[in-house]
């Protein structure tokens, strides 16, 4: 089997070899930790500890059965093998690993199992203005693509919703952003704004502003002017 990435999400491997190392590593950390005179995770019954061995047992017997035997019908067998060992692993890993106090972070990661950071990056305030273009995209229709100030990436700032499109619709061009009386969020760039036929060969006066995942806004980029076709 090809070999699959894990990410922080996802802790345990999809690959049959690198799921084998990391379900035989995490059983010998727990037996080591809940077994002998004096264990250190007094919290997990010897049943559920029994049963995730087993759970290993299961899995190697099925993976060593295809091995020895490249057939579909093995192959089979070996992926629900893994995939209820792996349901096993979670079960275990957050009933009674991930949140317990007994178990340090240390030992977390020698089993593999993420640890949430417990002090996420803070949102930030809007600091930059967003820059745009205005296009005619059909009857009726402009599009408007926009990215951050002085960026050649057409992408959001970190922690940005998206961008505030104000506008106005007049038979002249709009001097300040108060003048500015529609107003919607887009999320992704391009955007289109859609208009009626009764708009067709006015102005139409657009300004930005990036708004972050708290609802906040920054400042606004400078007025641009078109004719909506």
């Amino acid at each position: 089997m090809a070999a699959s990435a894990k990410n922080e999400h996802d802790y345990i491997p999809k690959n049959f070899q690198e799921f084998d190392a990391f379900y035989k590593n995490y059983c010998q950390i727990v037996n080591a930790r809940t077994t002998g005179s004096t264990p250190a995770w007094t919290h997990i019954p010897a049943a559920r500890v029994t049963d995730l061995s087993g759970g290993y047992a299961a899995w190697y017997n099925a993976w060593s059965a295809y091995k020895d035997d490249k057939t579909k019908v093995k192959l089979a067998a070996a992926r629900t093998a893994q995939k209820e060992g792996a349901g096993i692993v979670r079960e275990f890993t957050n009933e009674f690993i991930r949140y317990s106090r007994a178990v340090s972070d240390d030992d977390k990661r020698l089993l593999g199992v993420h640890i949430p950071d417990p002090t996420p990056s803070p949102i930030p305030d809007p600091a930059t203005r967003p820059e745009f273009s205005l296009r005619v995209k059909d009857i009726r229709k402009i599009r408007i693509d926009f990215q951050d100030q002085g960026s050649e990436r057409r992408a959001k700032p970190y922690g940005m919703d998206g961008a505030v499109v104000h506008w106005l619709v007049s038979d002249h061009a709009a001097q300040a952003t108060g003048e500015l009386t529609g107003s919607v969020l887009a999320t992704r760039t391009p955007f289109t704004l859609e208009f009626a036929d009764a708009d067709r060969g006015k102005i139409l006066s657009v300004a930005l502003q990036w708004q972050n995942e708290k609802g906040r806004k920054g400042s606004f980029s400078e007025i641009q002017n078109t004719i909506i076709p």
